[in-house]
């Protein structure tokens, strides 16, 4: 598969979801678009497609819909994402005494810390499972990108420069940065560093949940877990371009690029 398959994508989602069951098919359409847009600018890509959702979709979503590059990883049942959603809401709830936020109720508090714990941690944890699960060192690229975003015509292999690439979002008060988290990449060759600092930001974002009750994501928790300010110049290489696309969650629906 390394030889044909120089490129390989993993691509996250949750077709089902407990929140908002009625998005099913949107979120469905939305994959198989993030599914065609690789395909339609990377040749003999293999794809990973690992969904969290609160189930399996139903036969008659996947056959003839899904092409023979992609392979299904299904973590619906996992005991570990199973647990995630139990221990949100208990996560929340202790939470939600902490924090205040202007114009949201304590329900609508719990509901959003809710989301959010099982966003971040079901996420980071699946593709900690998958870096663990796969030997990603026969590719020479090795990306992420988020089930509801799609490659666009701006997407350009050349951007990837580094060992790992990321694309700086924010400069944070403490002089940290967020990251984009919808996409990044690294060459198969740094595989097994790539790994170990992954499991880092899984475990920083544990840590600050479970001792800290801190409110934390992804974006923010990547700094932290690769050791930004000491791998900076060696290992990992910022873009200012993704050349993705994708809608953002508001009423708007508005599409955005990075």
């Amino acid at each position: 598969m390394g030889l044909l398959n120089k490129n390989c994508f993993i691509v996250t989602s949750a077709m089902q979801t407990r929140t908002d069951s009625s998005a099913t098919i949107d979120r469905w359409l939305s994959t198989l678009h993030t599914i065609d847009s690789i395909n339609a600018r990377i040749k003999n890509a293999h794809i990973i497609l690992v969904d969290m959702g609160a189930d399996v979709m139903p036969r008659q979503f996947l056959d003839g819909y899904f092409p023979e590059n992609v392979q299904f990883v299904w973590l619906n049942n996992h005991p570990h994402v199973k647990q995630v959603s139990i221990d949100s809401t208990k996560v929340a709830i202790k939470m939600a005494g902490l924090y205040k936020i202007d114009g949201k109720t304590q329900e609508e508090l719990i509901a959003w810390l809710d989301l959010g714990y099982i966003k971040n941690m079901t996420e980071t944890w699946a593709i900690n499972h998958i870096l663990e699960t796969h030997d990603l060192s026969i590719y020479e690229n090795v990306f992420k990108l988020s089930g509801r975003y799609f490659l666009n015509d701006n997407f350009d292999i050349k951007t990837f420069k580094g060992p790992i690439t990321f694309k700086p979002q924010a400069v944070r008060d403490d002089k940290s940065i967020n990251f984009v988290s919808i996409m990044w990449g690294f060459k198969g060759s740094t595989f097994d560093k790539f790994k170990e600092l992954w499991k880092n930001t899984y475990k920083y974002m544990l840590k600050q949940y479970n001792e800290h009750s801190k409110v934390i994501d992804i974006e923010s928790s990547i700094y932290y877990g690769f050791n930004i300010l000491q791998h900076e110049k060696d290992l990992i290489h910022f873009t200012k371009s993704l050349g993705v696309s994708g809608k953002v969650n508001n009423e708007n629906n508005k599409i955005i690029k990075q």
